[in-house]
């Protein structure tokens, strides 16, 4: 037989291990609640991470779908699958350098509606792909007929080339025969045999200098880094100097940096 210290020792054993149904309940309450918000904060963190992807997304359509839109065409008001070939002349050119070289720009890029020519023929450098299409009608690929005028067209055409597009080293071969097929070639071609068949009284250098000028409308990018080297080699910026064969490739001058002319178109029209 047990004695009643022992089994009073075993009772209280017992109260000890023995869990009230009361004591159970509370204890699945308070893990369900605690499941339920643990599941109510992974819930809301995975609903904030897809709202972050969806807007990274919905913002990422849309940057493709601005890069897809036609842009318009200079002057056309029509639509067209690639960018302008350049800003309207008339409009400040933005080169994200300094105010100098927006002055050199402004400069040695023409602007405006040439003198007596312009109106004749309808154009302006304000509207350069229009005017260099005009221009590239006027010529054949072939010299003059009459051998004085075609004389003369060799010798102002041997002066200057369209060097930024093909490398030509002259705009015509010693024929009058074109010796550069490039749209910007006939332009300055087109212009030169109108100024000698309808202007002949200008001198070589008044119609070379016109023709420098289509080279500068057709190349912004070149003809101001050809500017700036000129400048710094403190040669005068006619267009002759600047688009002429006489410092062809920075001939004769010294190197400098001109990357401030990078944002310039680099070609103005098709080649």
């Amino acid at each position: 037989m047990q004695t009643e210290p022992h089994k009073a020792q075993e009772t209280r054993k017992e109260d000890e291990i023995n869990i009230s149904p009361r004591t159970v309940h509370y204890v699945f309450i308070v893990l369900i609640a605690g499941m339920l918000a643990f599941n109510q904060l992974t819930i809301g963190s995975l609903q904030a991470q897809s709202a972050m992807v969806s807007q990274s997304m919905t913002d990422h359509m849309a940057q493709m779908a601005s890069f897809s839109q036609p842009l318009p065409v200079a002057g056309s008001g029509q639509p067209a699958t690639q960018p302008p070939a350049t800003q309207s002349a008339s409009q400040p050119i933005s080169t994200g350098t300094s105010t100098d070289l927006n002055a050199l720009v402004a400069k040695v890029i023409p602007t405006g509606v040439p003198d007596v020519y312009g109106s004749e023929l309808g154009i302006s450098f304000d509207d350069p792909v229009k005017a260099l299409g005009v221009l590239a009608k006027l010529d054949d690929g072939k010299g003059l007929a009459d051998a004085k005028q075609n004389e003369r067209y060799v010798k102002i055409g041997s002066m200057i080339a369209c060097e930024y597009c093909c490398g030509a080293q002259t705009l015509v071969f010693p024929n009058g025969q074109a010796a550069c097929g490039c749209a910007h070639s006939f332009a300055m071609r087109g212009l030169l045999k109108y100024l000698i068949t309808k202007h002949g009284d200008w001198t070589d250098d008044q119609m070379l200098e016109e023709v420098g000028k289509i080279k500068a409308l057709s190349f912004p990018k070149d003809t101001v880094k050809r500017a700036s080297l000129l400048q710094e080699n403190g040669i005068e910026l006619t267009q002759i100097n600047i688009g002429s064969n006489l410092y062809r490739g920075g001939k004769g001058l010294q190197a400098s940096s001109t990357g401030g002319a990078a944002n310039l178109p680099s070609q103005v029209g098709g080649c």
